[in-house]
């Protein structure tokens, strides 16, 4: 009520509120993040991916790499999207990141099981994300704990 009062609920304080009220609730889920070394250039397509660990993920119309430095941020491009994604660390810390089209498309797909080759082949519709590209995603959400990825 405060932020509609103050005109300020569309702004780049309210997203850095919200990342923050996100850090909180994170540190109440369940299943926590085993981050791992792993190489989805290596994978086959056949590999099996999953979800990693339970998190967070929202949309959000600003960069908040600014705000976290102490910045002020301009919202996002119309044509841009990001996505705020916590998760909590088997050590009781919290990991914060922000995805792209592509990476939403790979956390939310992978909440059942799919082959590796399904997920690389949606790159398609986010205009011109390579195969190289697309894997490097996989590895680092995969290097958080956010995704598992499985030899068949």
């Amino acid at each position: 009520e405060a932020f509609d009062r103050l005109e300020l609920s569309h702004s780049d304080i309210a997203a850095f509120v919200r990342y923050e009220r996100m850090k909180i609730a994170a540190q109440r889920l369940d299943r926590l993040a085993a981050p791992a070394e792993v190489d989805a250039m290596s994978f086959a397509d056949d590999a099996i991916v999953h979800d990693g660990c339970d998190f967070l993920i929202e949309a959000t119309r600003y960069d908040l790499r600014g705000l976290l430095r102490g910045e002020r941020a301009a919202p996002l491009r119309e044509d841009e999207s990001r996505w705020m994604v916590m998760l909590q660390r088997a050590d009781g810390s919290v990991d914060a990141l922000q995805v792209g089209p592509f990476g939403h498309s790979v956390l939310t797909g992978a909440s059942q099981p799919r082959k590796l080759g399904e997920l690389l082949s949606e790159r398609h519709r986010f205009g011109h994300v390579s195969d190289t590209d697309a894997r490097i995603v996989i590895r680092q959400l995969a290097s958080r704990g956010l995704l598992a990825i499985e030899a068949s």
